[in-house]
């Protein structure tokens, strides 16, 4: 018969420690999305959004498991949830925004790389070529 190996239980003082350092890497990675998220906004970037959702994400997760390994949640344990909840909503409204913006600029973009031709991406928006020094208006020169 195989002797069962009894997994020691922590205490209370390393259900604490352990709650401690969860609760301080989820403000990091709380603060990591909330940053991330309208940086991404004006640089464009689906990536940046993502991975601002996912730090998002992760940091809701080790704010549930912090709450779950304490008696009592703290005042700041609380406010941190709530920041949590923000940063994903957050996080998810840009990324939809930035997918939307993507889908939308796809097929202009793939018609100047093909042509070669960046006065039509200009002329689409309606912005003139203004003291162009070159007299081609191809990006490949």
């Amino acid at each position: 018969m195989p002797d069962e190996q009894q997994t020691p239980t922590p205490t209370e003082e390393e259900k604490a420690q352990i709650a401690s350092r969860n609760l301080a890497s989820a403000q990091t990675l709380t603060t990591i999305a909330l940053i991330a998220s309208p940086v991404s906004l004006i640089i464009g970037g689906v990536l940046l959004s993502g991975a601002a959702l996912i730090c998002a994400l992760v940091a809701q997760s080790k704010v549930r498991m912090a709450l779950l390994l304490m008696d009592e949640p703290t005042f700041m344990a609380s406010r941190l949830r709530t920041q949590t909840r923000i940063a994903v909503f957050v996080s998810l409204g840009a990324m939809v925004a930035n997918v939307v913006y993507l889908i939308l600029m796809f097929p202009i973009m793939m018609d100047v790389i093909q042509s070669g031709d960046i006065q039509q991406l200009t002329e689409r928006f309606g912005a003139a070529q203004q003291g162009s020094s070159s007299a081609s208006s191809s990006v490949w020169g």
